[in-house]
């Protein structure tokens, strides 16, 4: 008796929370489509930072001239493997740089451990140079989004965002900017 009204008050509650995720998904819906708008067009700024290569200070003034760029914030205060997957990274270089050579990848960092970020950068032989950013002057002086997935963005020479979203995490933007820079091509 107590399973049979257990069971009716679940299949009772089932519209309402058919229509709570379906205004949940909306919702998200909305929120996307308002930081994608807002970011349309906007310019990125580039503050001035250390720029490191395996861990050495260098100097790569080239990497900001570039024609295009994917600029992608990461901060690691929570996990640095998981937040930089730099191995996903290395590929998604290769793929682009075999279509078109003209787009440069930029990586700001807010690294709570310098030191572990250049362990991994050996371990994965990731060989991009990066821009250091220990006082989160990018992330300040552009307003980025709370939200991650919107850290990484497409820009053109004048830095203004053409797109906007994580490549890495989510396979339909990794598709949107690889069908943009096919169509960016000279």
């Amino acid at each position: 008796m107590y399973l049979r009204i257990k069971i009716i008050t679940m299949i009772k509650l089932l519209p309402l929370l058919f229509i709570i995720v379906l205004f949940s998904c909306n919702s998200k819906k909305r929120e996307i489509q308002k930081i994608i708008q807002e970011w349309n067009q906007k310019t990125i700024i580039f503050p001035t930072l250390e720029t490191k290569f395996m861990g050495k200070d260098t100097i790569c003034n080239d990497l900001l001239k570039s024609k295009y760029k994917i600029v992608s914030y990461v901060d690691t205060s929570n996990c640095a493997p998981c937040s930089l997957r730099l191995y996903d990274w290395k590929i998604f270089m290769n793929e682009i740089h075999k279509k078109n050579q003209d787009v440069n990848f930029i990586f700001i960092l807010h690294l709570k451990d310098y030191d572990e970020y250049v362990k991994l950068q050996i371990k994965n032989k990731f060989t991009n140079p990066v821009f250091y950013d220990p006082t989160n002057l990018f992330y300040k002086e552009n307003k980025l989004p709370q939200n991650t997935i919107f850290h990484t963005f497409l820009i053109d020479d004048t830095n203004k965002v053409i797109a906007i979203g994580d490549p890495i995490s989510n396979f339909e933007i990794r598709e949107l900017y690889t069908q943009l820079i096919d169509s960016l091509k000279i």
